[in-house]
């Protein structure tokens, strides 16, 4: 039968794990779920300006929205990154086949999915075996048992079902857009609760160990060299090995915080721009959905002159016909930095921003400058001193040269930069060449919500366990 010492031990492990761990993994989840819910506003609001900019160009009918809806969610998936996951391939599989066939869509989102190295999965190929192999990289997995918590034997999880998980999760992929936030919701936290709950049947294992204690105490022993003296008091032998058992949750967590994405990051504390953000991939959705094609039109010809009809290039598209890209739209691109500047306003903004890039460039050489004199003072220097300065000289020299080549000219990218590409479009869009360069945009620029790059991802501190409740 367990001592009254055995007996605090393993409720006190328990307590950890039960209250403590299990507490902190559903705040973390729950942050993650505010911020989430912050994306889903900022999706609809995407759309609405999208539709708005659209809109001013044609009269607006529930089946277009409809469609746009469907756009917009691959922009969402897309732009969503490694935060959303768990439901971006059900959300591509899904909407993809019904709103976006076109093999240059294909081909966006296969760029973004290579480019994404966290999950790097192609969503359009989803299959059963992504939804266990995601779920454990953004929601976390414990695997089957644990080894190592306060004592030296692993103890068993139970692994949830999963079932009501995965039908939350298609769901939301199929939601309509006045359902979608609250099936989101819904879904993410059936995901999480499959976790949770692991954590409760870790601590739930702790409990059901009636050696638990007794075995702690070995563990104790065997590591601690205080603890093998016979006299060291119950009270300091306690202390020792909540110290011990504290340490092996710290650690557990940590592995945990590196190798789950949810529970080791923090999502971001504003979502401004997230709107735009989405909406630039929509508009780029948009381009590579239209299908442009230029057609030779024949002009009226005078039958009195003779004169021959003359040929008028003009860009057909699916949801203007023969008007391709409207002022409005090219105007929308314009504030993305797509196409060149079209109102006074926009160029106004672009004369500002290439001031300030300039005067960012000036300051930049003029550094580079004072940093160049200082170092070939350093340099010429040291040359003075060795054994054979001439020939120090003439090495440092080729080294000069060399490091003169290979050194950057600018802070800043260079204007063919993929982000601002500044296509350059007349009055119309008219030409293989405008349209080429809009379908290479759409299909190539880098998302501002990077998955790849996931410049966004805020790694949390982790206190000791004893500090979360």
């Amino acid at each position: 039968m367990a001592n009254a010492l055995e007996v605090e031990l393993k409720q006190y492990a328990h307590n950890l794990v039960a209250d403590h761990v299990k507490y902190e993994y559903d705040r973390q989840i729950n942050r993650w779920l505010q911020y989430i819910n912050l994306m889903v506003d900022a999706q609809k609001e995407a759309l609405n300006r999208q539709q708005g900019v659209l809109n001013e160009a044609r009269t607006q009918i529930e089946k277009e929205r409809q469609a746009a809806f469907g756009l917009v969610m691959l922009a969402f998936s897309l732009a969503s990154g490694p935060i959303l996951s768990w439901v971006a391939g059900r959300i591509q599989y899904n909407w993809f086949p019904k709103v976006a066939s076109r093999e240059s869509i294909k081909r966006r989102v296969a760029i973004v999915s290579q480019n994404d190295k966290w999950v790097g999965l192609n969503k359009l190929s989803w299959v059963e075996s992504d939804y266990d192999k995601v779920h454990a990289k953004v929601f976390g997995d414990l695997g089957k048992q644990i080894l190592g918590l306060g004592i030296d034997k692993v103890l068993k999880v139970v692994k949830p079902d999963t079932q009501d998980a995965r039908n939350a999760v298609d769901a939301a992929a199929k939601s309509v857009e006045s359902s979608f936030k609250s099936q989101l919701e819904n879904a993410m936290r059936k995901q999480a609760e499959i976790t949770s709950n692991a954590i409760m049947s870790l601590a739930m294992s702790i409990n059901e160990n009636s050696s638990y204690g007794a075995e702690c105490l070995a563990k104790l022993r065997k590591e601690n060299r205080r603890a093998q003296d016979p006299k060291v008091p119950e009270k300091e032998l306690e202390t020792l090995a909540k110290q011990m058992i504290r340490s092996d949750v710290n650690r557990h967590r940590a592995k945990w915080a590196e190798d789950w994405f949810y529970f080791g990051n923090d999502p971001p504390f504003s979502a401004i721009g997230l709107a735009e953000r989405i909406e630039k991939e929509l508009w780029g959705l948009w381009i590579l959905n239209e299908e442009f094609h230029v057609v030779s039109e024949s002009t009226v010809h005078d039958p009195i002159e003779d004169a021959g009809a003359a040929n008028l290039d003009v860009v057909h598209g699916k949801t203007f016909g023969r008007r391709g890209v409207p002022e409005q739209v090219l105007r929308r691109l314009a504030d993305f930095g797509v196409v060149e500047a079209r109102t006074q306003l926009q160029k106004l903004r672009q004369i500002a921003a290439d001031g300030v890039r300039e005067q960012k460039e000036a300051e930049f050489k003029k550094q580079q400058k004072k940093d160049d004199e200082l170092q070939r003072q350093i340099e010429d220097l040291e040359d003075s001193r060795s054994p054979n300065p001439q020939l120090a000289r003439f090495n440092r020299a080729l080294q000069r040269e060399a490091r003169k080549k290979q050194r950057p000219t600018t802070p800043t990218a260079p204007q063919t930069d993929p982000e601002r590409p500044q296509i350059k479009v007349r009055s119309l869009v008219d030409t293989q060449g405008e349209v080429s360069a809009l379908e290479s945009w759409a299909k190539h620029h880098p998302l501002s919500l990077a998955a790849g790059t996931m410049n966004y991802r805020s790694r949390r501190p982790l206190s000791s366990i004893e500090t979360i409740f």
